[in-house]
């Protein structure tokens, strides 16, 4: 017989209230939970406007509108912190290095609300903080274009804590530049901005959209700007700034350095390969140069490093042979390895310096290098590289096709090249001559056996093209003097076969690759066909996140001789490349003084102090 369960009234009404009672509960804390946010809500509301409000009386103090402003919270916790953050601002004379203007001072910070989401105000600027993020509100006075910098940094002092008012009184407002012994226009001067907040990668971005390079340091929560934007020295002979691309120097290539003051200097072992991304060498290559890269490196069976190696990537030597065979084969480095990550030694390689590295060392063949040369420690790689000029080439674009020299030549008509025929040349080849001046033309094209003669014995030349370059076939462009040939252009360069750009005669085997030199955007591209011989630096560099103007060497196949550098998006150099890097272009300008603008400064310091 089945049986079943009976629940006594008393009982059920017992359930009956629980459940009412946990109904009541559930729906009293979500009802709280959504009261939670709405609340929440409606204070970041009120920080936002309580900020913005507090950036228009800080303003007010310090335009000169009135010399004291009053602030009202509104019932919202703020906060004044003097102390939080500061700015350095350096001035320093670019010919000595020595420092002419020094000044630091703390920033101030001021917070509205006490939990995150909140709202800060630091040095003229609002950001939102939240999840660690510091998101831009209200932007600072800062500008940096057209050749000038303008800041106005706003500090504030005093210490307040209050939900009510507060009086803003205009402080001390102090020129940093220009003052006495400090002016403008600026020259041979420097001036670079540090700021040290915990806000610092919001500054980073305010800097950045200003069109200033900005550098961050993690480390000490730094981001600093410089002006005028440093140009850094060429120090080797190729520089790709690829971080998304490797670079790949295959075998038949070869990298060595020379000094054109010093011709006995001949391949000697002062140049450098740099690349913001990975490099392989392979095909049994021989680098007579020192290495650094942002990525990965790899050296490949039968190929040799005769540098340094300093990496802030992984390091692989590979090889296929059996360690000590003494077979050709091996793969080699012969200088010191600065590895900032993990290391593979793989059999029959061979190394001859100390390895320094950061992360974990695989030795496939412990006997390749001795314990003694073996040091684990902390490796810092970091990669510098060139800096686009892209606002210069703008302007000197802009200035060249308004104002140049090309009524003064017969080589120039309707702004193209007009080369004649020289009867009295031997060899009756086109000849196109230009001396000391600006030159503009829409394109620059030279057809076989055409050749283009820049004295610079009266002083340099600035050709400027609105177009592409090309030197077709067996053409050539010829640097006669001892002046400088800047050439810029907006499209494409390229070089045919037999094309040449020569310093001279073009017999020395250590000409001066400074006194011949290309600019490019970012976004062109050059290509030196298989047979030509460049003297000269080939210049575009890319921004820091970006790659650089695409040059390829020895498009096509066959040989190409550089004498000078490559700066820009290098991918591939194969078999038949030589670049012989000029060491003396270590101690040339990049940009010459003629093609930069005048540069004016104007920053000052607006203190506020805030009471209650």
């Amino acid at each position: 017989m089945a049986r079943s369960r009976g629940v006594s009234e008393v009982m059920g009404v017992v359930l009956l209230l629980g459940l009412t009672v946990a109904t009541v509960t559930a729906t009293v804390s979500i009802g709280n939970a959504a009261l939670q946010q709405d609340q929440d809500r409606l204070t970041v509301e009120q920080a936002e406007l309580q900020a913005g409000a507090f950036h228009r009386a800080v303003s007010s103090a310090t335009d000169g509108t009135s010399a004291t402003a009053r602030f009202d919270a509104a019932g919202l916790h703020t906060d004044v912190d003097p102390q939080q953050g500061w700015v350095n601002v350096t001035v320093r004379n670019t010919s000595s290095g020595d420092i002419v203007g020094w000044r630091n001072v703390s920033l101030g910070t001021v917070r509205f609300a006490q939990s995150e989401p909140h709202l800060v105000y630091q040095g003229g600027a609002v950001f939102r903080v939240e999840d660690g993020y510091a998101l831009v509100r209200e932007r600072p006075e800062f500008s940096y274009r057209n050749g000038s910098l303008g800041f106005a940094i706003r500090t504030i002092g005093g210490n307040v804590t209050t939900n009510g008012g507060i009086v803003l009184q205009q402080g001390n407002t102090s020129p940093v530049y220009p003052q006495a012994g400090l002016t403008n226009p600026m020259e041979n001067t420097e001036i670079e901005i540090t700021i040290h907040s915990r806000y610092y990668r919001a500054w980073e971005r305010i800097f950045e959209d200003a069109g200033a390079d900005a550098v961050t340091d993690a480390g000490r929560n730094t981001t600093s700007v410089t002006f005028p934007t440093r140009l850094e020295p060429l120090g080797g002979a190729i520089t790709a700034g690829t971080p998304t691309s490797g670079l790949t120097l295959s075998g038949g290539m070869s990298v060595d350095s020379y000094n054109s003051s010093d011709p006995n200097s001949m391949n000697g072992r002062y140049s450098r390969v740099v690349s913001s991304g990975g490099v392989t060498l392979t095909g049994g290559i021989s680098v007579n140069s020192d290495l650094v890269s942002g990525g990965d490196v790899t050296i490949k069976k039968g190929s040799e490093l005769q540098g340094t190696l300093r990496t802030a990537g992984n390091f692989t030597l590979e090889s296929g042979t059996v360690a000590g065979d003494g077979n050709d084969n091996d793969s080699r480095v012969q200088g010191d390895a600065y590895v900032a990550r993990n290391v593979t030694i793989n059999y029959g390689a061979s190394f001859d310096g100390d390895l320094y590295y950061g992360g974990n060392l695989t030795e496939i063949d412990d006997s390749v290098i001795a314990d003694e040369n073996i040091h684990k420690q902390q490796v810092s790689a970091s990669v510098v590289t060139p800096r686009p000029i892209t606002e210069h080439m703008s302007r000197i674009i802009t200035d060249a096709r308004a104002s140049n020299s090309n009524d003064e030549t017969l080589s120039i008509s309707n702004n193209r090249l007009n080369c004649t025929r020289n009867v009295d040349d031997d060899w009756n080849d086109a000849e196109c001559n230009l001396s000391h001046g600006t030159y503009y033309l829409d394109e620059l094209s030279m057809g076989d056996d055409e050749e283009l003669r820049l004295n610079t014995t009266d002083g340099d030349i600035t050709l400027v093209v609105d177009g592409n370059v090309s030197l077709a076939g067996a053409s050539t462009a010829r640097v006669l003097g001892n002046g400088r040939v800047n050439l810029f252009t907006s499209g494409d360069y390229s070089m045919g076969g037999s094309g040449d750009v020569l310093v001279g005669d073009g017999s020395s085997d250590s000409p001066p690759a400074t006194q011949f030199w290309t600019y490019l955007y970012p976004n062109a591209s050059a290509r030196l066909g298989g047979g030509s011989k460049y003297t000269g630096v080939i210049y575009g560099p890319g921004p820091s996140d970006g790659s650089g103007a695409r040059i390829v060497p020895g498009a096509s196949g066959g040989t190409a001789h550089i004498h000078g550098a490559l700066v820009g998006d290098v991918r591939l150099v194969e078999g038949g490349v030589d670049i012989h890097y000029d060491t003396a272009l270590q101690d040339s300008i990049i940009l010459p003084p003629s093609a930069r603008k005048s540069k004016y400064a104007h920053i000052r310091l607006d203190a506020v102090n805030a009471s209650s």
